[in-house]
This record gives structure tokens, sequence and C-alpha cells, in this order.
């Protein structure tokens, strides 16, 4: 059989040759959790014998679990085909159920636990619980330890800490319990990760969030994630920067029987109309309100045109859909077109993006607010925030401004390389 190659740093070839039965790795960001865990996926499904030394029968599986399907895919399942190469027609994929085949009827298979009863009923020779504090806590004790049990197999746990909640709860047994190793690395002890790229990251990070995302400490978070004393207000708009606007449209309910036209607003749709620059952000306003989807559609129009903006970040999904035919209606009778951008959540939790996206900019001065009407009810939500009983539209659509200034920076010069600079820098060509 041809011979595969599995190429990991230090750091992950200890937690690699470790003999232990069950390991916890706790890792910062862009330390290479995924590219050791497809090493050992691929090295256990080629293996005869489970960890506990008994036969690894063809029915004994191995499984990538991660928070959602989805998730599994994008981080796994092109690296794990590019790794199996070799082996050629030894190995046959499905790419719709994320399965890989090898010759013997041996089987590797990437798995969500956004519905753990559905991962019942499988003997595995070896598991691999990704972002396991993303998951629901009786993934592991009463289903994913069970299913190993026949095989006597394996598993390890690999994450970055979010909070002190279960997959803190299980790392501190672990570095009692018999049969279980503990790691924890910070992000530099990746070779691979450039330090200045590193440093480059962390400018835009709250303290919070480098100690737990950079630097893996399991630290428990107050509660609320945004101080009225974030907000900085500053009238003056900047000379330079290009305009952004976002929008967190909520959702539309039908009434009886009643067509798309007579649908109600749930809650308030918000657009934020911001300013991105190479300073930082400047919010101009965010305007919300319970609106239909014309006067949404009417209302997206106008904010652009007060701003000259050409396009408009819209999250993703149904609501956008309902939207879109009323826009384009809009836009044709006002002979302005705009470009659509489909925003999205990119499979994280709500909390998760927000901060992501705010905290460490507002922290560190990075937005600016222009004082206005819409205030009060951000810096109300931002405060509360992510208490379920408060709402989060305007914050919600602020967040979203992250993707459009990416988008706006990374993709409109796209092709050109490092060799374009603008003439004029408040036109940006």
């Amino acid at each position: 059989m041809a011979e595969l190659s599995i190429g990991l740093h230090e750091a992950q070839q200890a937690v690699f040759n470790d003999p232990a039965r069950f390991k916890v790795v706790v890792a910062g960001r862009r330390w290479g959790k995924t590219e050791l865990a497809r090493g050992l996926m691929v090295v256990n499904a080629l293996s005869d014998t489970t960890w506990g030394g008994l036969d690894a029968e063809k029915e004994k599986e191995v499984w990538y679990i991660a928070p959602t399907f989805e998730q599994g895919r994008t981080n796994l399942w092109s690296r794990l085909k590019k790794g199996l190469e070799p082996l050629g027609d030894a190995v046959k994929t499905y790419e719709n159920t994320c399965v890989v085949e090898i010759v013997g009827g041996r089987r590797i298979r990437i798995k969500g636990a956004d519905n753990p009863d559905s991962l019942r009923g499988i003997g595995l020779a070896y598991a691999i619980l990704d972002e396991y504090a993303d998951m629901d806590p009786r993934t592991w004790p009463e289903i994913v330890r069970l299913a190993l049990a026949d095989a006597r197999g394996g598993a390890m746990f690999i994450g970055t800490p979010k909070g002190k909640n279960h997959f803190h709860e299980l790392f501190m047994r672990a570095e009692v319990s018999k049969d279980w190793s503990t790691f924890r690395f910070h992000s530099q002890t990746n070779p691979f990760l450039r330090r200045d790229e590193l440093e480059s990251v962390a400018s835009e990070l709250s303290s919070q969030l480098i100690s737990q995302e950079v630097e893996a400490n399991f630290i428990a978070h107050g509660g609320k994630y945004f101080n009225e004393s974030d907000f900085v207000l500053d009238p003056n708009e900047p000379s330079d920067g290009v305009w952004c606007l976002a929008i967190d449209i909520a959702g539309f309910s039908t009434i009886g029987t009643h067509k798309v036209k007579d649908l109600e607003r749930r809650d308030e749709t918000a657009i934020a109309i911001v300013k991105c620059g190479a300073s930082g952000w400047w919010v101009k306003e965010i305007r919300h309100g319970k609106w239909d989807p014309r006067q949404t559609a009417v209302e997206i129009l106008l904010a652009a045109r007060s701003v000259g903006a050409q396009k408009v970040g819209i999250e993703k999904g149904t609501n956008m859909l309902a939207v879109l035919p009323y826009l384009t209606d809009v836009m044709r009778e006002y002979n302005r077109w705009l470009e659509v951008i489909p925003l999205t959540h990119g499979n994280k939790r709500k909390a998760d993006r927000i901060q992501w996206a705010l905290q460490g900019r507002m922290q560190k001065g990075r937005v600016k607010f222009n004082p206005g009407q819409y205030l009060r009810k951000l810096i109300e939500q931002a405060v509360d925030f992510p208490d379920p009983r408060s709402h989060d539209d305007l914050l919600d659509a602020l967040a979203y401004v992250d993707q459009m200034s990416t988008t706006v920076y990374m993709d409109e010069f796209e092709g050109l390389g490092n060799t374009w600079e603008p003439l004029d820098e408040v036109a940006g060509y």
C-alpha cells in the first residue's frame, strides 16, 4: 500500500505520540487542531487494532464529530480527501454524506452533534470531538463513550475554551483520571503561524478574547460583553473610508392565509450605516423600525442613497428572500441599483459572532459613534447582551459590518496582487 505522510509540528507530535486512551487538547486559534485530528483519524482507520488491542472490525468506524455537520464538512472534508490521495483506488469517497471507505470496509465519517441522539447505535473504533464546548454535554458520556466500549476505542477532544462550562469540567476531571491526558497550547506554539500575523489578530481582540482564543485559558465570562464606556462619541465624519451598509432583517409572520405582501413584522429591522477606513469604523446611524417588506426595501434604498453607497449586505435567509422582490421594484422605480451581498452567521453562535466583530474594536477605540437618537437603544441592547430576554437587532446589524468591510477591502480589487496603490484614498481608485 502507498505510504502516507502526516506532517505535524512538535506540539502536535507530543499529542499524537501520547499513549493515553483519551486525550483532551485545549489550544488557541490556528494552532493546528484540525490537522492533528486528520492525522489521528487516518492512522486509527488504517490500524488493525484499537487502543485496547481488540480487532478493529470493519463495523467499527472512525468518527470526526463537530458541533454541526456543515462545520465538520467545512473544517475537515477537503483536507481528509487530500491526505488520502496517495491510497488511490483503495479509497472511495461519498460527498453527500462525507464518508471515506477504505478497502477492507473500514470507514471514516464526519458527523454533527446538533442532534446528539442521531449518533446512537454505531460501534466506534475511534472518535474525535471538535469544539466540545459547543456541543450538548450529553454527547460524550451518554452516547460516544458507550459507542467506544465494545472495541475499547480511544477518543480525543480538541477545542478552544468557551468559558468555564462542561468542556472545562471535562478537562479538570481528565487531569486526575486514569487513561486520560490533557494538553494546553498557546497559538504561538504553532511554528508555521507567523508571529506578526498573530500580533495583528490580537490587536483587534479584547483582553478577554486574547486570553481565551489565543492563550487557551478557561475564563469565566462576566455575563456582559459591553459597557457604556466602550461607546466613543465623535460627531466628525472621517475624510477617508468606504460606506458599508449592513442590514439585520428580523422575521415576518403571515396572518391567516394572506400572501407575502401582507406579511407583518414581528421585531425590528435595523440598517447600520458605517464608514470603514484605515483608522476604524465611524457609525453614522442605525436606522430601525417595524416595517413590512416593501417599506423595508424603501428604507434600505433611502439609507444607501443618503451616503452614496453602492453595496448593501443583508442577512441571508428567508427574510432576505421576502424583501428582495420589493427591493428590485423600488430600485427600478427610483432608477438606482445596488449590489446586494448575502451575509451569513458562518455557523457561529450569535454571541460569538457579535463578540468577535465588536468587542475588541470597541475596547480599543476603533469604533466611533455619531451622536444620535439611535444610540440610546443601541447602548441598551449592548449592555444587556446576551440576555435572551433582550432585543439585539441594532447590535446584530452593526456586527454584520465586519463582513461588509472585509468584502470591500479584500474583494473589490481581487487579482491585482500587491502592486495596486490608490491614486485617491477617498475615491478608492
